[in-house]
């Protein structure tokens, strides 16, 4: 073997060593609540195949590198096979891509379950990475599974389709608090419409995060705006307030912070007294039928 060779097969044999890492850093992530979902695996997959490296490797050794990262995971422990992957995973680089890797898989459904953040935070540390870091791979990979939400979704364009998510959401959360029977109202609503057919429960819940997250970070008044902005239409802006108000009476009263925010809405949408008269009416008497 000539020189050329020798350095093919070294870079070959380091490139496929690098791709059972960043499998075992997946998987290390889906093993984090004890429970292995297809929609994890189905982004496992997707990760895998955005790497020019998987191609190198072939079906039967991926399948055996997934193989021995369970049968190491499941033998060692979760904290000793990070000691072991940063030992390997000695470029910056690498160590920051395997955390994304992850950090895709977390997101995968909407929410960071809290074993999934620990994991987070113990590659954090096995990798030696800073906040900055992780935030940005984390909000790097709920944009990337924001955009994959928006491109499958059909029906409703995407702006709208966050707008009236959030509005449904702003309802439920007007007190300042989400209780169970609020989100299940929420969730009533969605399936209620037959706009939103194409959202599937994962969708809903990227949406839901990203809805909460910017409501922290802008305000209400912001958001309001910013909903306002996405719901152009007058049919729209009307239908957003409808199923508002159904989710604020559903339980046959209305308390003050509900109220307020109807009262904010009608504002944002220019909606005359007589049509929120309407509506209130109307809502009413289909509650009573």
């Amino acid at each position: 073997m000539n020189f050329l060779q020798q350095l093919f097969r070294q870079k070959l044999n380091q490139s496929q060593d690098t791709t059972a890492l960043f499998i075992e850093s997946m998987l290390i992530m889906i093993a984090a609540d004890g429970v292995v979902e297809d929609a994890e695996m189905e982004q496992f997959m997707r990760q895998l195949n955005a790497r020019s490296e998987v191609e190198e490797v072939g079906a039967e050794a991926l399948e055996e590198h997934i193989r021995t990262a369970f049968d190491a995971i499941k033998r060692d422990g979760i904290e000793e096979r990070l000691s072991h992957i940063a030992g390997r995973l000695t470029d910056p680089e690498d160590r920051l891509a395997a955390l994304s890797m992850a950090a895709a898989i977390a997101v995968e459904d909407g929410v960071v379950a809290s074993a999934e953040s620990e994991v987070v935070r113990m590659m954090q540390r096995a990798f030696g990475l800073d906040d900055g870091d992780v935030e940005t791979a984390l909000e790097t990979a709920r944009q990337t599974r924001l955009d994959e939400v928006e491109a499958d979704a059909q029906g409703v364009d995407s702006k709208a389709e966050h707008g009236f998510v959030e509005v449904l959401l702003l309802m439920a959360a007007a007190d300042g608090i989400l209780e169970p029977r609020e989100l299940e109202r929420f969730g009533q609503q969605l399936v209620e419409r037959p706009e939103f057919g194409a959202l599937g429960a994962d969708q809903v819940g990227l949406i839901m995060d990203q809805a909460l997250r910017d409501l922290q970070r802008d305000g209400l008044s912001k958001r309001l705006d910013v909903i306002a902005e996405h719901l152009t239409q007058p049919e729209q802006r009307l239908m957003a307030f409808q199923m508002a108000l159904e989710m604020c009476i559903a339980d046959g009263t209305a308390d003050p912070h509900e109220r307020t925010l109807l009262k904010l809405l009608q504002e944002r949408f220019k909606l005359s007294d007589d049509v929120v008269s309407a509506e209130i009416e109307r809502v009413l008497i289909h509650r009573e039928g």
